[in-house]
């Protein structure tokens, strides 16, 4: 009889919010549409937290819809990463 596991989707502890958020892109809701400007951003090439992507959406004059969504995602990041190895590996912006 063949064992059954049931494995969550692994998520890697060691993947940056950046790297994160580019695989978002397809998502169809707030968070979606910033992954998708932020991978069209050439401005925000080298931006890896959230705190640097904050600091660029406020110094490029984003809408505040922007900001929100990029508080959701750093809030969904970073619950992936604690759940990813139980512990925070960064600041939210």
């Amino acid at each position: 009889m063949a064992e059954h596991t049931h494995e969550r989707p692994q998520q890697s502890h060691t993947r940056s919010f950046a790297a994160w958020l580019r695989h978002q892109r397809e998502r169809d809701d707030p968070v979606g549409d910033l992954a998708h400007d932020f991978i069209s951003d050439w401005n925000a090439r080298g931006i890896r937290t959230p705190a640097q992507l904050s600091l660029h959406l406020i110094r490029s004059g984003a809408c505040y819809e922007a900001r929100l969504a990029l508080r959701d995602a750093a809030r969904e990041y970073r619950l992936l990463e604690r759940d990813s190895t139980g512990s925070l590996r960064g600041r939210v912006a």
